[in-house]
Formats: C-alpha cells, structure tokens, sequence
C-alpha cells in the first residue's frame, strides 16, 4: 500500500509537471485561433463591401469613371462600420480596357494575444472585379388586340413586370420604353401641339384619342426625315376611346415605376397591324423626333416585339390600316425588321400562343428576329413568362457586350 501512495506521488508531480509545460503551447495555440477568427470576421465583412461596390459600379456601366469612382466609395462608406473603416488602410480601383473594373482592399487586423510574440497585426487584403455594363435601351413593342384579352392579358402583365423588375435595378443604366399596339398605335393626346403630328380640323362629333396613322410610302419603312408629320386618326365621340388604338406608349424611361403604370394601364381590343407596333417601336429607340429620350452613341438597343397572332389589316390609301391584303401586311413588315435591325437595334420576337396551323406566322416572327437564339416561341401563359425571362437573361449578356 505505501508503494501505491509513493508511486502515485510521484504520478501526480509528474502530470502536474506535463500540464505546465503543454499550456504554454496551448495558449499560443488559442491565441492563434482567436487572432485568426478576428482576422477572418475582418476578411469577410470587407470582401463583402467590396463585392457590393464592384457590382453597383459594373451595373451602373458608363465610361465616366469618377462617377463610376463615387458610386464605389457610396456603397464601401454604406457598408463599413467605423471600426472597420479605421482598420482599412488602403483602397484601389483600377479599370481596365475595354469594361473591367477592379477594386482592391488592404486592412489590418489588431492581435489580441500574438502580441505576446510580437506579432502586433494580421495583415488582410481582398479583392473584386466586375464588367462595366453598356447602357441599355429597349422598346417593348406588345401585342394589344382584343385575342389577348383575359388570361393572355394576365400573363403578359406578369412577364414583363419581372422583366423590369430584373433589369431596372437601382443605378442601372438601363431604360424601357413600352408601345402598346393594335390596328394603330396611341401617341398620347399630350402631344397634340408636337411638330412631328399632323393636325386637322375635328368635326364636333369627331374626337382625337391619340391614334395614328402611317406615313406615305416609303417613309411608312423608316424612322428618317422626322420633320415629315404622322397624320392623326380621329374617331366618332360615340365609340369607346379605345375602338382603333390601344393605350398610350410611353417612351424611354428609367423609372420602373413608370413602365409598371404603363403595363397596368393596357387595354386590349381591336385588329392587329404589327408594323404599326415596329415603326413606333423604332421611333422610341431613334434619337431624334418623335421622340428624343435615346442616346444617339455608346449605348445598346433591343427591341422586344410580342404577338399572339397573324396581320389582319394592311396599309390602305392616305395611311390608314383598313386594308386586307394581309402579304402586303407581311412584306410590310418584315421590311421594317431588316431596316430596324441595320439601324443596329437587336430584335426579338415572340410568337405567342399561335398554333401550328399558322406556322407562316411563326416562320415570318422567326425571319424577323436577329437571328435564331432570338425567335422564341411561347404556347401558354406559363411560357411566355419564361420566355420573357430568358429574354432578361439575353439583354442582361447584351448590355456586357463590347
């Protein structure tokens, strides 16, 4: 017994002895842990600055870099806490040709127990780079005959608010234009003193709702010689407002706001003449009158044309979309897609909802588009809310395009 008692004496001492010495190492170990969690926590919250700033400088796009400068220090001074700001010792920001931006942070992080070894920081850098996006301007030039009424109508309004929810973000140089169509489309009564319309005396039981016509030929085909007016339409006061034209367009904007207004505010009804849609479409996109919202240069244009269904009405005397000869319809208006597309404005077309009996309707949509990736083809509301969304995802690629 009194060998067991000696023998775990002299254990003890022994483990006592064991433990003193492995706590040093020990403690420089959870030293390093802690300093090391510190230095991490620091890492991320600054990449994530980072991160945000690049990206709100790449989709705010443009060649003026001070502002693209400004928009970065925004959103690194937005997400950095006073702490962190003091530890940041150095930011850089570099943009490279032809559309990358890049932005560089150093901080330092201050050790709590490395000191002891003299290690009085942790050193941490991060970096982020971004494409600087293109301006971009897009048409969406929407089929609003009385065959979209109802469930065609409620999808249409839900594809394109996600549209503009996707591409209209905040600081985005990005605007939307939204030109409802039927058999003519609606300029807006707010215009009636533009230069570009020409007027005539209404008799009393005539009024003007904003619809008109196309000019004579050839310049039914292009968007030149602006200072040649458009000829109004006027109506009998004793039919509904909306008999011949759809809504209102609205031009260029960058107000999401205003684009979701304006596709709340369609109204579906009448006959289709999808030329009238694509000249009026072209004309937001033009720089000059009708309409002055676009840039002339360093911007990309699109043009979104939807229709769920063939030309009814062609082009007859003095501009009036009362005709029946659907080939001269058709001639029409692929004229107009290949004038609109050397203009430099990328086309898409959607073919919604036509059934394979009207596959010359699908052909012509197809022959219309850019090119084949851009022909979509949507046979119910579900679809067409997807195609939309692929669309988004193309102008998203288009705007990154140099």
């Amino acid at each position: 017994m009194r060998l067991v008692r000696s023998w775990w004496a002299a254990a003890s001492g022994n483990v006592g002895v064991a433990f003193a010495l492995a706590i040093i190492p020990l403690c420089a170990v959870l030293g390093i842990a802690i300093d090391y969690l510190r230095a991490s926590n620091l890492r991320n919250v600054l990449q994530g600055a980072v991160d945000a700033a690049v990206l709100a400088a790449g989709a705010e796009g443009g060649n003026d870099e001070a502002a693209l400068r400004n928009t970065i220090a925004l959103y690194m001074d937005a997400n950095l806490s006073a702490h962190t700001k003091a530890a940041v010792r150095a930011i850089r920001i570099t943009f490279r040709r032809p559309a990358t931006i890049r932005v560089e942070a150093e901080a330092v992080s201050q050790n709590a127990l490395l000191k002891i070894v003299g290690l009085n920081e942790t050193p941490v850098a991060v970096s982020s780079e971004a494409l600087r996006a293109n301006p971009l301007e897009v048409a969406l030039v929407l089929d609003n005959t009385g065959s979209m009424l109802g469930a065609h109508e409620a999808a249409l309004r839900k594809a394109v608010r996600e549209l503009a929810d996707t591409l209209m973000i905040d600081l985005a140089d990005v605007k939307v234009a939204v030109v409802p169509f039927s058999q003519y489309v609606n300029v807006g009564v707010e215009n009636h003193a533009a230069p570009w319309l020409k007027l005539r005396a209404i008799p009393a039981d005539e009024t003007w709702t904003g619809c008109v016509r196309s000019r004579a030929l050839p310049l039914d085909l292009t968007d030149r010689l602006p200072e040649v007016p458009y000829p109004i339409l006027t109506q009998q006061t004793s039919l509904p407002p909306n008999q011949f034209c759809p809504g209102p367009l609205t031009p260029l904007t960058a107000d999401k706001s205003v684009v979701i207004a304006a596709i709340d505010g369609m109204v579906m009804n009448g006959q289709t003449y999808i030329p009238a849609g694509l000249m009026w479409g072209w004309n937001v996109l033009s720089h000059h009158p009708p309409f002055t919202e676009a840039r002339a240069k360093n911007v990309r244009k699109a043009m979104v044309l939807m229709t769920d269904g063939a030309n009814t009405r062609s082009n007859f005397a003095y501009g009036f979309h009362e005709g029946r000869d659907i080939p001269l319809a058709v001639d029409t208006m692929l004229t107009l897609c290949s004038n609109i597309k050397e203009a430099g404005i990328h086309l898409y077309t959607v073919a919604f909802a036509i059934p394979v009996t009207d596959q010359p309707v699908i052909d012509q949509l197809r022959e219309c588009a850019s090119d084949s990736g851009s022909a979509f083809t949507a046979d119910d509301g579900a679809a067409l809310v997807q195609t939309f969304s692929d669309i988004t995802r193309q102008l998203q690629k288009l705007r990154l395009a140099w």
